[in-house]
């Protein structure tokens, strides 16, 4: 649900887009996430807390469609 929350209305006041550096996977299947060298890559962090985004998520949830 956050990811088509953020495709539909971007960071907002609910998220901080970190776009420093690049996410590297290895063979074995882990990731991390590494400062350099900079790519097209990006992860979201926390801007208010889950509870508050839960809140947000379940009232967009409750609405008939169409009335978003």
């Amino acid at each position: 649900m956050a990811a088509v929350l953020f495709g539909v209305r971007g960071a907002q006041d609910y998220w901080s887009l970190q776009t420093q550096g690049h996410n590297a996977v290895y063979a074995d299947g882990k990731n991390q996430w590494r400062p350099s060298p900079d790519k097209d890559h990006a992860y979201l962090t926390n801007r208010m807390p889950n509870s508050e985004l839960q809140v947000v998520l379940e009232e967009l949830l409750r609405k008939p469609p169409g009335q978003l």
